[in-house]
């Protein structure tokens, strides 16, 4: 998630285990050293929670993709956290040692609460959909529970709430603040699981529906699908899914009353390059990172020997096809490494289409009419998909 979010998770979880300092650094019992402290524990918890998305800063020149790559990478592994805490205990201990140690702070407490911090990132980026490395080196499969977007800010505001009862006074009890900010965001996550429940559900109706017995045929593996929150809410749903080449997308509003606005299609893209070329490697390494999302990206400003694909995970309007970042590469050039391109377009016009798909909204700008699930029967659901040539995108 947001940094945000990461340092004042953190920092309410350092804030929520005050008490095992008495177990680890029993020099802390004066009362008016409290506020000290809990503004202490705030920094430290939260630098501790925030400091694995240092791991951006690994990045090349040459290979652009190797930040997508180590991006949530070992820094977020749950074996990884005994060392990030003590890393950044060992740093807090060697700049403010003096500070630290009149308040009863010993070495052993900060590396406690770093730890604590520290194990607060893995698992809330897990909740997003991005995917993160939570077992690695045991596995490296990008682990992705697709419950909150990666900007959310209700749970954030609960943590932003006690980190600053925390640091404004000591006459509110900031353990209980902590505490109370970290149920109620664990509520939302459970209501979110309860959510994702609901629009896998719909989803699987509206595949049904809309494909029949090509359907009902791939359900011997079962159709590839997923479903996803948007930003800021968990209200609006993207649906993902992939049959018979072809990757569809959907928005599904879950309010009351669930509505699906009907979105589009692309073609999958299959992995064609030379065999052990670099080109191949990095078709392969950006399959792993998008969860082989991949969709053939039509722009006719580009030579015929060059394909940009995206991950379609990702989009500014949930229902539509239109990736915020992707690769190209001329297939003429298997011995070059892939570039990567972004598009993200925030015009004032995308952003009220999104805000009246949250609020639920019968009709877009663009004509698209949510449909309302006693509808599903209706043939407004299927979607045209015109096939796109796969000469060009054949190794040469």
């Amino acid at each position: 998630m947001d940094p945000i979010s990461q340092f004042t998770l953190g920092a309410c979880a350092a804030l929520a285990l005050k008490p095992a300092l008495k177990h680890v650094s029993p020099e802390i019992h004066s009362p008016a050293q409290d506020l000290s402290i809990q503004r202490w524990l705030v920094v430290i918890g939260g630098l501790s929670g925030a400091a694995p998305d240092l791991d951006v800063l690994i990045r090349s020149s040459q290979d652009p993709l190797l930040s997508l790559e180590f991006h949530r990478h070992f820094t977020h592994a749950l074996v990884f956290i005994p060392l990030g805490g003590v890393l950044i205990a060992a740093m807090l201990w060697l700049l403010f040692h003096r500070k630290l140690a009149n308040l009863g702070l010993n070495f052993r407490a900060i590396s406690l609460m770093s730890c604590v911090g520290w194990a607060t990132h893995g698992p809330l980026d897990a909740c997003t959909s991005y995917g993160t490395q939570l077992f690695w080196p045991l596995s490296s499969e990008r682990i992705a529970w697709n419950l909150v977007g990666v900007i959310d800010p209700l749970p954030t505001l609960c943590w932003l709430v006690a980190v600053s009862v925390a640091v404004s006074s000591r006459r509110f009890n900031a353990i209980t603040w902590a505490r109370v900010g970290l149920a109620i965001s664990f509520s939302y996550l459970a209501i979110a699981g309860w959510q994702q429940e609901r629009a896998t559900s719909l989803q699987a109706r509206l595949i049904e529906n809309r494909h029949g017995e090509a359907s009902s045929a791939a359900l011997g593996t079962g159709p590839r699908a997923s479903v996803k929150p948007t930003l800021l809410q968990i209200l609006l749903w993207k649906s993902i899914y992939e049959i018979n080449g072809r990757i569809y997308t959907d928005a599904l509003w879950m309010g009351v009353g669930p509505k699906i606005y009907p979105g589009q299609c692309v073609e999958k893209y299959e992995i064609l390059a030379p065999k052990n070329s670099i080109l191949e490697s990095d078709l392969k390494r950006f399959a792993w990172f998008s969860d082989a999302w991949l969709g053939v990206v039509a722009d006719r400003s580009r030579p015929p020997e060059v394909i940009a694909v995206g991950d379609v995970r990702y989009s500014m309007l949930p229902h539509q096809i239109e990736p915020l970042w992707g690769i190209e590469f001329n297939l003429n050039q298997a011995e070059q490494h892939v570039q990567t391109w972004s598009s993200r377009r925030r015009d004032g016009h995308t952003l009220r289409e999104y805000f009246r798909m949250i609020r639920g909204e019968e009709k877009l700008a663009d004509a698209t009419r949510v449909r309302h699930v006693a509808e599903l029967s209706d043939s407004a659901f299927e979607i045209e998909c015109p096939q796109r040539s796969s000469d060009s995108a054949k190794p040469q």
